[in-house]
C-alpha cells in the first residue's frame, strides 16, 4: 500500500518542507507549485471535481490534462465531474487522458450503478471511489465504503483492483 498526504497549493512553506521525501496528492483546484515537485518521491493528482463542485463550478478537461501532462504524476484522476457525475463520461474523460500517455484511472462514485462499479473491478488496475451530490454530506458514506469493497475484494477479503 502506498500512502498519499493530501497537500494543496494554499500550503505554508513549512507544510512542504514537512512533506519532503513523501508522496502526495496535488490536486488540480489548488495545485501545488512545480518548483516543489522534486521533492517529492511521487505525486498523485486528483482532478479537484469535488472542490469544483462545492463551489458551483467544474473542471475544464483540456486545461487538466494540460496541467497534468507538465508534470511527472504517478497517476491522474479520470473523473471530472461529481454533481453531474455519470460513468460513460468518466470513462470517456479517463480515455481522453490515458490517450494523452497519462496514468489515467476512472473513478466510482457514490449513487451510480453498482454494475458500473463491477466493470470498473473487471477492466482496470486502479480506480477511484467519489461522493456525489446527494450523498456527500450524510452519514451513509462508511455503509457504502462497505458495499464498495465487498464487490471489489475477492472470497478471501482481498482487494482485486488498487483503490485511490
Amino acid at each position: 500500500m502506498r500512502l498519499y498526504f493530501g497537500l494543496s497549493g494554499k500550503e505554508s512553506f513549512s507544510r512542504f518542507e514537512t512533506m519532503r521525501d513523501q508522496y502526495i496528492l496535488d490536486t488540480f483546484w489548488t495545485p501545488i507549485p512545480h518548483k516543489w515537485h522534486g521533492t517529492f518521491k511521487g505525486i498523485f493528482l486528483d482532478s479537484g471535481a469535488f472542490s469544483a463542485w462545492k463551489k458551483g463550478e467544474a473542471i475544464d478537461r483540456e486545461a487538466y490534462a494540460d496541467y497534468a501532462l507538465s508534470g511527472d504524476f504517478d497517476a491522474v484522476a479520470g473523473d471530472l465531474r461529481i454533481g453531474d457525475a455519470d460513468p460513460d463520461q468518466t470513462l470517456i474523460d479517463t480515455d481522453y487522458l490515458s490517450g494523452l500517455g497519462l496514468n489515467a484511472l476512472p473513478a466510482y462514485h457514490q449513487g451510480e450503478p453498482w454494475e458500473f462499479l463491477d466493470h470498473l473491478v473487471e477492466s482496470y488496475e486502479y480506480i477511484g471511489l467519489g461522493c456525489t451530490e446527494e450523498f456527500s454530506v450524510t452519514n451513509s458514506v462508511t455503509d457504502w465504503l462497505y458495499k464498495c469493497f465487498w464487490r471489489i475484494c475477492d472470497e478471501k477479503g482481498h482487494p482485486r483492483v488498487k483503490v485511490h
